[in-house]
């Protein structure tokens, strides 16, 4: 787990909140809400497998080593440029959120690795960007809501797009990725 270093080789730090609605309970009737999990659990184990079974033949294909371990709640999985490799979280992440949480590495591992020469260009909110849109499109594509969790986490990375043209420029890009998941995915299927 290697920190992503600036220009001035000092690991970046990047602090973000999601805006949400709040009201005082006594401002509200009705019956007590369930409380939402980040990624609402949606698969079937036969979902979850052959998903995962997918992906991990992309991973292979692109000779992505993809492995497990314990990580603090905060964190849900990263991709080791050095290394080619994904790492997911091996504790508390049901299983809509390990899928969501590989696709998001995996468009990582296949938009920013090492070989490609955008990268340089990219900042981490825009890799950051591009990486949760395309799997945000992809889960919904495959039946998983993961709109509460990735527009929160989007609405952070996307503080610093200063107009919608800013914004704009990333969706070519994550529109073709998006779709060459979701087509090698259906195919393995």
């Amino acid at each position: 787990n290697q920190p992503i270093l600036d220009k001035n080789g000092k690991p970046e730090t990047v602090t973000f909140f999601g805006l949400v609605p709040v009201f005082d309970v006594s401002q509200t009737e009705g019956k007590e809400m369930p409380k939402a999990a980040e990624v609402k659990e949606q698969l079937t184990d036969l979902d979850y497998a052959n998903l995962y079974r997918a992906l991990m033949a992309i991973a292979k294909e692109n000779d992505v080593s993809v492995r497990f371990e314990e990580m603090e709640n905060n964190k849900h999985g990263y991709y080791s440029v050095p290394e080619n490799q994904i790492v997911l979280r091996s504790n508390e992440m049901n299983k809509a959120q390990i899928i969501k949480t590989f696709l998001h590495e995996m468009a990582h591992a296949e938009l920013h690795h090492a070989d490609n020469p955008q990268k340089e260009n990219l900042t981490r909110s825009t890799a950051e960007l591009q990486a949760e849109s395309v799997a945000y499109v992809v889960s919904s594509y495959y039946g998983i809501d993961t709109s509460e969790y990735s527009f929160n986490y989007l609405s952070g990375w996307s503080a610093d797009k200063e107009t919608l043209a800013d914004l704009e420029a990333q969706l070519d890009i994550v529109q073709q990725e998006a779709k060459s998941l979701m087509v090698r995915m259906d195919q393995a299927l």
